[in-house]
């Protein structure tokens, strides 16, 4: 029960933020998109430094004040690391949306194709756990290793095939 209702919080925070902090405003401009991407590129490189709180915060509010953007969430991809305790678990979930809302800015050619932007979410996610880890060994979760050997392998592609029939459950 108790982890269940860790992951709904999570969704419940991310649905929050979504429909408390949006408000209207235009479509983002060429500057705000590539300010966008070089905050998601510096929080999968230190998502634990002195700015990243703040970074992740903006990233997040303003993806979600974008109107008409139509970033889809999808908890299926690190549902095991949603259901633990890890430490790090908040930077490492939240990465995935900043990360797929990136790409869609950097590839807006490639913006509707959902299966590149949950992988390059989870890619996102994974170059910030590997971030961590150089900071804190102690870090490590199984789970995430196994997804850094499928991005390894050229399987991340089939794993979100797989797993993307649970996100509409």
């Amino acid at each position: 029960m108790r982890l269940r209702a860790k992951s709904c919080g999570w969704l419940l925070a991310i649905v929050l933020l979504s429909t408390d902090l949006a408000h209207a405003r235009d479509q983002a401009t060429p500057e705000e998109k590539q300010k966008y991407i070089e905050v998601s590129q510096k929080l999968e490189a230190d998502p634990l430094g002195p700015e990243a709180a703040e970074d992740r915060k903006w990233a997040l509010t303003f993806v979600f004040e974008v109107p008409g953007f139509g970033l889809k969430v999808c908890t299926a991809f690190l549902a095991p690391l949603l259901k633990s305790d890890m430490k790090y678990s908040k930077e490492i979930n939240l990465q995935t949306l900043i990360s797929s809302a990136a790409f869609m800015f950097a590839n807006p050619e490639k913006a509707q194709d959902q299966d590149n932007v949950y992988v390059a979410g989870l890619l996102g996610s994974l170059r910030t756990y590997e971030s961590i880890l150089k900071q804190h060994a102690d870090a490590q979760f199984k789970f995430l290793d196994e997804l850094i050997g499928k991005r390894d392998e050229g399987e991340l592609g089939k794993y979100v095939q797989k797993k993307k029939r649970e996100c509409s459950k």
